[in-house]
């Protein structure tokens, strides 16, 4: 199921420590690879119930996103590219794909 969720900027070196990145992190927790970035789009259309996948491949790091329009306050990873990261308006991700950041 796809939910909106938000980035969190400025928490890679506020979050719990970890051994490896925050990507490392995901996959581990996954058991799957992270080769391209997670982040979906609403379609042109606007229809919300269509999402597309962004393509890109370059510059991924494990995002910290929050769930938007949620009562869960709970900080979750995510692999996202660059723009994604640096994005202040909500997007969105599959809920399956968001690994807790801290346990």
């Amino acid at each position: 199921m796809a939910i909106k969720v938000k980035n969190i900027n400025g928490t890679g070196k506020n979050a719990r420590q970890i051994s490896g990145s925050w990507i490392e992190y995901w996959e581990q927790e996954t058991n799957r690879s992270a080769k391209k970035c997670f982040a979906y789009d609403e379609d042109a259309s606007k229809d919300k119930s269509s999402v597309y996948r962004c393509k890109n491949t370059d510059n991924l790091v494990g995002g910290h996103v929050m769930k938007a329009d949620s009562t869960d306050d709970k900080w979750y990873i995510l692999p996202i590219c660059s723009s994604h990261n640096h994005l202040d308006k909500v997007f969105w991700a599959k809920e399956d794909d968001l690994v807790l950041a801290s346990k």
